[in-house]
């Protein structure tokens, strides 16, 4: 009795450990395990996140920086594994002056992104709603608010 006791806390303790593990091939069995892999995550002012099926794309924005994340995600709905697939960043000041020059929506392209290429853009709320009102996030920057619009 006491041996089965023992072989049943040493599998149980085995399965509790895998769980919160990393894979073999560097996926995680959980999305935050997998996002504290990166910095930014860390302390972002903002998160919007879009599921596309076997990629997430995160967009963080942290005081001047956007951040876009790739996370890729595989395996069955009821036990996905993630792997972050890229990172980059830009300057949400420069995106923001472009804007005030341009007036216009003045698109970035992202294509380090390995299954969704992507374009962004920032402009005012105001702006976006009044013209083409893209797909967006709005988020506020120096007491304004303004639009992450993307296009996936």
């Amino acid at each position: 009795m006491f041996r089965n006791n023992r072989i049943f806390f040493v599998l149980l303790s085995l399965i509790v450990f895998l769980s919160s593990c990393k894979t073999f091939d560097g996926y995680y069995y959980s999305l935050d395990d997998a996002r504290n892999e990166i910095y930014a995550y860390s302390g972002y002012n903002y998160i919007f996140t879009e599921y596309l099926g076997e990629t997430i794309v995160d967009f963080l924005i942290n005081d001047n920086t956007l951040y876009i994340v790739e996370i890729s995600v595989k395996g069955k709905k009821s036990n996905p594994k993630f792997k972050i697939s890229s990172t980059t960043s830009f300057s949400v000041e420069e995106a923001v002056k472009q804007f005030i020059l341009d007036n216009n929506y003045h698109w970035e392209s992202t294509p380090n992104l390995v299954r969704h290429p992507l374009s962004w853009c920032i402009v005012t709320e105001s702006f976006n709603c009044s013209n083409n009102n893209y797909s967006s996030y709005v988020f506020m920057y120096k007491d304004e608010s303004y639009c992450l619009c993307y296009n996936l």
